[in-house]
């Protein structure tokens, strides 16, 4: 699977496309995926993670397939370092133990308030 880089980008992967048309059916497997630290080669073409997992993937998109910011359920130091440091952040943030719990919680909360659920205390 290869992601776009941005969402203007044409979707070449074909593995990509299913999943995405068939998005709300992968939906809670996505989120369920969020904590998986199942190792897997990075699929994105311009930035590539030695330490990609099965969870970046299945939050990437997530974010992608349905408009979540990328660093607003994440917690206030995080979206500060983020502000600093872009996609790196991300990488920082995620393997400290607890964290992918801690997005999991929240992304099923955004999906629970109807994409209304922002950044603030820990649901």
């Amino acid at each position: 699977m290869e992601l776009p880089f941005r969402p203007t980008d044409p979707i070449l992967d074909p593995v990509y496309r299913l999943l995405r048309d068939q998005k709300d059916k992968v939906r809670d497997c996505l989120q369920d995926s969020i904590t998986s630290t199942t190792p897997m080669p990075d699929p994105r073409h311009m930035v590539k993670a030695d330490d990609f997992t099965v969870g970046d993937l299945a939050y990437m998109l997530l974010v992608d397939y349905y408009g979540i910011p990328f660093a607003e359920l994440w917690p206030s130091d995080a979206r500060a370092d983020y502000e600093k440091r872009g996609a790196v952040a991300y990488s920082t943030w995620i393997r400290k133990p607890g964290n992918r719990n801690y997005l999991q919680r929240r992304v099923r909360a955004w999906f629970e308030s109807g994409g209304q659920y922002r950044s603030g205390g820990d649901p």
